[in-house]
């Protein structure tokens, strides 16, 4: 829950200061960007595999 909160709070200090000095625009440029680097982090994980084979 920490790590929950912590993330949260950032995310929206991150979105204040991108609107006050870019406006929505960057906004959303800062958003798309965190998606993209979300999904990045996602297929870089390992997929589990060898647990659904028996294999170490």
């Amino acid at each position: 829950m920490t790590v929950v909160f912590l993330g949260g709070a950032a995310g929206s200090m991150l979105a204040s200061f991108s609107l006050y000095h870019g406006g929505w625009t960057a906004t959303m440029a800062v958003g798309a960007g965190l998606a993209v680097a979300a999904f990045a982090l996602f297929l870089t994980e390992p997929r589990g595999d060898h647990i659904l084979s028996g294999s170490a």
